[in-house]
């Protein structure tokens, strides 16, 4: 979906199975063209937030943390600048987290920039968004958080159902904020990743960012050396480099291996880029992601089977 779109902003969340031993790896979750920003590799379901890089987006330090967000700072045209901010809220979280995370994004509206984008999974679904009331008494985390949000002057955007599992009546968890109602546009309700039973969020994000110009580099996969990328697999004593490791140990050898390789035998194009461009595209994206295999490394799998 990130090649076919080319999304300015992607977001999220639950991107760490519930149950595995897995170790997570920064670099399992790098794509090319864009940079990375992820709250923690060791705790909770996970959340992360890539951005293209001519956005030249950094990490937004809150003193009031919320444990599963990540907040960035993006300078635009002018004086403007934007704060965008993913979130995952457990459906198990107790009154006192829906109440740090007010503060959270309290203290976050109160930098008063032009632009905010808040995205995330609040797991919330006791809130009819249409009418803006809930079903539940003033001490639920649902009827606190609509109160926040009214409070903030927030506007919610999503309108329609996000999570579809077996029987479940449809429900609204998935949440696009903005400070300003004509930011959003375009909502594009597309099927979930995988086996998640909830919808892909797609839509525009009306802001100008800068105008000047970056260079970007992308690996050109259609002119690569696979041919040297084979031999050099091959020359590997994988027996030797492999005994004795666990699964995680073993992908992480191979990782290192294939990205010297990579680096050798793919070439890089170089392409300069105006930073100034209506508006910039934003795709909430809620799933999980295992691993991501890039063109190249498809090739080599199927080059060389390692036993």
């Amino acid at each position: 979906m990130m090649h076919d779109k080319h999304p300015d902003i992607v977001a999220i969340t639950e991107i760490y199975p519930k149950n595995t031993s897995f170790e997570n790896v920064r670099e399992v979750y790098n794509i090319e063209g864009y940079d990375s920003f992820i709250h923690d590799l060791k705790s909770g379901r996970g959340v992360i937030i890539y951005t293209i890089k001519n956005l030249n987006a950094s990490e937004l330090l809150i003193n009031e943390k919320y444990n599963e967000s990540v907040w960035l700072d993006v300078d635009l045209k002018g004086n403007d600048r934007l704060v965008i901010g993913c979130i995952y809220r457990s459906p198990n979280d107790q009154r006192e987290n829906i109440q740090q995370l007010e503060k959270c994004i309290n203290e976050v509206v109160m930098k008063n920039r032009s632009h905010l984008l808040i995205m995330g999974d609040f797991n919330l679904k006791e809130i009819d968004w249409k009418n803006e009331n809930t079903s539940v008494n003033e001490l639920h985390p649902a009827t606190i958080f609509l109160e926040a949000t009214r409070d903030l002057f927030l506007h919610q955007h999503v309108n329609k159902p996000t999570r579809f599992r077996g029987t479940d009546i449809p429900t609204i968890l998935d949440l696009v904020f903005t400070n300003e109602p004509n930011m959003v546009e375009n909502i594009e309700y597309l099927p979930g990743l995988g086996l998640s039973d909830h919808l892909v969020l797609s839509f525009k994000f009306n802001c100008y960012i800068q105008n000047t110009k970056s260079e970007i580099e992308h690996r050109n996969y259609n002119k690569g050396n696979y041919d040297q990328i084979k031999q050099e697999v091959a020359m590997v004593d994988w027996a030797s480099e492999l005994a004795n490791k666990n699964v995680e140990n073993a992908w992480e050898c191979l990782a290192e291996k294939l990205t010297l390789s990579i680096e050798k035998n793919i070439p890089v194009n170089k392409t300069t880029q105006s930073k100034q461009k209506p508006p910039a595209d934003a795709t909430a994206r809620k799933g999980y992601q295992k691993t991501k295999r890039t063109k190249m490394a498809e090739n080599i799998l199927k080059c060389k089977e390692i036993s």
